[in-house]
């Protein structure tokens, strides 16, 4: 049985755009919204292994963790038995310290209010009284939505709740496996009001966002109204337009612009047919040349039992084994990570488009110095040690790969390996 209905009437909400926005998201295994609202697109995206929701607003938060809670069966019942009413309305504005009556009440103001800010307990609203428009009946809504949040509370299930900054949840879950879905509060200037949100992004903030999601490794689809600003600072991104009705039924044009990742990664999706597990050569650019049946592939692997050995075999022995056909099997979750530094029959440019990390000569000549001067380091400290010198984050997870392209590229044989892993 599918949710119907938003958990809460949100400014900026995504409820009605979410079917339009849903299938540009490439296949996942990591999902977070930093900016989680109501979280009306997630809570309508298909599941996936790792989901991550986050917000600022302590009101929300808490609604969010009641119902990842023991005790959302209770704030059910409780918004069941409440009726449609001025007086519940009213009271709804007195602040408690009981987490589950304190996201009873956040409710009641959401939809007994008038508009999308009616969550906000800054401001009063006006209570919704009025039945007389066509089709529409507020008390006839309420009584249906405690059925929706039994529906909401089990697709929370497993769902990660967060209350921290946006910047440093988006550091601390990128990775190429990761989509992030941002849909931050709209710029100022490209709305009426600037008092919509509890918690702003000043233009500023913009700026310093776009500058974030640039960096990243994981694919990101990112919502707004049009913007030069955006524009300007995404820059090799894809941008889709839809016209839509924002609160109080204008007509507004939504943009979402998807990265060069999540672009890439919804291309090859696209090339693979599912039951052949086979890359479609009709899809293919002509330069990629043939592909390699994954089948095939995997059959090397498990000779030698899925060990290092294995692969390292499987990718030296299959000549025909292109970026187009790893990058699949690396979105599908074919090859592990740590194997993607195996595939010594792709070219060093095409292994960089693997690895997003930039590694720069300057960058590889300190790595191997550091391989090849005796002194004992784990990889956690080389990692450190090159983005404090080099002014870029190095992840811990690159360093390894690193090291084994150096060892295959460079004409010297570089002594084993003298670090300790962490």
């Amino acid at each position: 049985m599918n949710i119907e209905r938003p958990i809460l009437q949100w400014h900026g909400g995504k409820w009605v755009l979410a079917s339009w926005i849903i299938p540009f998201f490439p296949d996942h295994r990591v999902y977070v919204e930093p900016f989680g609202g109501a979280a009306s697109v997630l809570l309508q995206k298909k599941r996936t292994h790792t989901e991550v929701y986050n917000d600022l607003d302590d009101e929300v938060v808490n609604l969010f963790q009641v119902m990842r809670g023991p005790e959302a069966k209770h704030l059910v019942e409780q918004l069941r038995y409440t009726p449609f009413s001025r007086r519940e309305f009213r009271a709804a504005y007195e602040p408690t310290m009981d987490p589950v009556e304190r996201a009873r009440r956040l409710v009641i103001r959401s939809f007994m209010g008038h508009g999308t800010s009616g969550h906000a307990m800054r401001r009063t609203t006006g209570f919704r009284s009025n039945a007389a428009k066509a089709n529409t009946s507020p008390a006839m809504d309420w009584r249906n939505h405690p059925d929706q949040l039994e529906l909401i509370v089990d697709r929370l299930r497993g769902v990660v709740v967060e209350q921290m900054d946006a910047f440093k949840l988006i550091a601390k879950h990128d990775a190429p496996g990761t989509l992030f879905y941002i849909d931050p509060p709209y710029l100022p200037e490209t709305r009426d009001k600037g008092d919509d949100y509890v918690h702003e992004l000043t233009q500023d903030q913009h700026r310093t966002l776009l500058d974030t999601l640039v960096r990243l490794k994981g694919m990101v689809v990112l919502s707004g109204y049009p913007s030069a600003l955006y524009d300007d600072a995404l820059v090799g991104w894809t941008r889709h337009d839809r016209n839509a009705h924002a609160d109080g039924g204008r007509d507004r044009v939504e943009c979402i612009w998807l990265n060069p990742a999540c672009v890439d990664a919804k291309k090859i999706a696209g090339l693979f047919d599912a039951e052949s597990a086979r890359v479609n050569l009709d899809a293919l650019p002509d330069e990629n040349g043939d592909d390699v049946p994954y089948e095939e592939f995997q059959a090397l692997v498990q000779k030698q039992l899925g060990t290092e050995r294995g692969w390292q075999m499987a990718f030296s022995r299959i000549s025909k084994v292109n970026i187009m056909t790893v990058q699949s099997w690396r979105i599908r979750g074919l090859v592990p990570p740590r194997y993607f530094h195996l595939a010594t029959t792709l070219s060093p440019d095409s292994l960089r488009c693997l690895d997003k990390l930039t590694w720069t000569d300057p960058m590889r000549d300190r790595l191997w110095s550091m391989m090849t001067d005796g002194v004992r380091r784990t990889n956690e400290q080389i990692a450190n040690a090159l983005s404090e010198e080099f002014g870029q984050t190095v992840s811990i997870s690159a360093i390894k790969p690193a090291k084994h392209r150096l060892k295959a590229q460079r004409s010297l044989p570089a002594p084993d390996l003298v670090t300790i892993e962490p």
